[in-house]
C-alpha cells in the first residue's frame, strides 16, 4: 500500500485522528491535507495518541513514543538516540538530552519503504 491508498476525504480518516486534530485546534482545511499522515500527538511531554501505528508495523516501521520504544525496542533506542545530533554538538542538544521526557520514535529498517 502506498500513496494511492491514503484517505481521499475526511470521511475516510480515522475518527480518533480527527478528534486529536480538533483538540489541537487544527483548521479543517489543514486536517484534509494531513489525512494520510502518521501523527504522534504529544501534550505536556506525554504521547497521548499515535495514528497508523498498526499499519506501519505491518511493513516493519516502528512509530511510537520514545517511552514506549524504551520498553519495547531498547536496542534501537540505544543505537540511534543522539546519533544524528550528538548531545555535545551544541547547548540546545545538551539541554534536550538532559531534560527531555518523551517524544516520537521512528525507525524505518533498511530496504523498507514507509507507506506514509
Amino acid at each position: 500500500k502506498g500513496y494511492d491508498d491514503r484517505p481521499k476525504s475526511l470521511d475516510e480518516v480515522d475518527p480518533e485522528l480527527l478528534e486529536t486534530y480538533e483538540k489541537l485546534g487544527i483548521p479543517l482545511a489543514e486536517q484534509a491535507m494531513l489525512a494520510g499522515v502518521a501523527v504522534d500527538a504529544v501534550f505536556d511531554s506525554v504521547s497521548v495518541v499515535t495514528t497508523f501505528k498498526d499499519k506501519l508495523e505491518e511493513v516493519g516501521v516502528v512509530f511510537c513514543s520514545i517511552s514506549e520504544a524504551v520498553q519495547e525496542h531498547p536496542e534501537l533506542v540505544r543505537k540511534y538516540l543522539g546519533s544524528v545530533v550528538p548531545y555535545s554538538d551544541n547547548f540546545h542538544a545538551t539541554l534536550n538530552s538532559a531534560v527531555f521526557s518523551d517524544g516520537t520514535f521512528v525507525y524505518v529498517p533498511e530496504g523498507v519503504r514507509c507507506p506514509m
